[in-house]
């Protein structure tokens, strides 16, 4: 309870002091990106806009709590534009969550973690998420890239960490890109298929952490760990997990380990402890699964008695 009233109150004050700033602040000038003209400045404050903005996709950053986003554009050619993009979320943990989304790429020292793919530049840096891309010849602009990148970490006055429910996640054979933090069911199915339905009763409210292991042996497992707002909520999800997604009558009392075989031969095995539900799925290899979901619920289990 002491460590989700100091979250809280962290977060308050955060929010407090960031709805102080004007986010065009943050974004670079042309004399930082080799003096490309700037094309348009746009600050998007609303849901509805973000949708017009986006034309598809928006759902994916309203998930985690979205708040404003500032967008400038600066044409490099005729046919080629350089455009940052920085979002500004609830807290850091949404910030995180939405880097934690697609791979990181070559790791970048920008802000709280930032990394390069091909033609993009992203990095999250307190409770801002920041995307800069190039449209054409993505590989020959990787330098304005990575200047419009340091411009932006430079400007940005903050820092976040990742939420402490991703610290439970065992470490050993974790994939390196294995690692995401959400809170809704869209966001579960873009990573995760699990059923045509939120057969996890996941809303903006709970905190879910999704790992993937993998081994040597070529065995392979995907664990969650999702925390409800409250025992009762993850109690209803438990045992609507049990019978309508497994078939089986949940046993009293339900704070118990489950093993179950499912249509494809995969194990699924479940624990409920508290407000958290604990859910792994293996590739037809039950070791692996088995040796990663003790050492989550000795982790858990530890973290709850501090």
């Amino acid at each position: 309870m002491k460590k989700t009233f100091i979250s809280t109150l962290l977060i308050l004050i955060y929010c407090q002091l960031a709805q102080s700033t004007d986010i065009r602040d943050y974004l670079p000038e042309s004399f930082e990106v080799r003096n490309y003209p700037e094309v348009e400045t746009r600050i998007i404050r609303t849901q509805n806009d973000l949708f017009d903005y986006m034309n598809g996709g928006a759902e994916n950053y309203i998930a985690f709590n979205f708040r404003r986003l500032a967008v400038r554009e600066f044409a490099i050619t005729g046919d080629v534009q350089l455009i940052v993009e920085i979002y500004f979320f609830k807290s850091p943990a949404d910030a995180y969550g939405v880097f934690t989304m697609l791979p990181a790429g070559d790791k970048l020292q920008y802000g709280d973690g930032g990394g390069y793919s091909i033609g993009v530049v992203r990095f999250w840096k307190g409770a801002y998420y920041c995307k800069i891309i190039t449209t054409g010849s993505i590989e020959k602009y990787k330098e304005v890239l990575l200047m419009a990148g340091e411009a932006v970490d430079g400007k940005i006055d903050a820092s976040g960490s990742p939420p402490e429910i991703v610290s439970i996640m065992p470490i050993k054979d974790r994939t390196k890109e294995g690692l995401h933090f959400f809170h809704e069911y869209i966001s579960q199915k873009n990573l995760l298929y699990i059923a045509p339905h939120n057969v996890l009763n996941l809303t903006r409210d709970t905190n879910v952490v999704l790992a993937e292991y993998y081994n040597l042996k070529a065995e392979r497992a995907h664990i969650f760990l999702i925390q409800y707002p409250t025992d009762s909520k993850c109690r209803v999800a438990y045992k609507g997990f049990v019978s309508d997604f497994l078939g089986k009558k949940p046993a009293e009392p339900d704070n118990f380990h489950l093993k179950a075989a499912l249509e494809d031969y995969r194990m699924v095995e479940i624990d409920r402890l508290g407000e958290y539900f604990i859910i792994g799925f293996e590739d037809n290899h039950q070791q692996l699964l088995t040796d990663r979901m003790k050492e989550l619920r000795q982790n858990l289990r530890q973290f709850m008695n501090e």
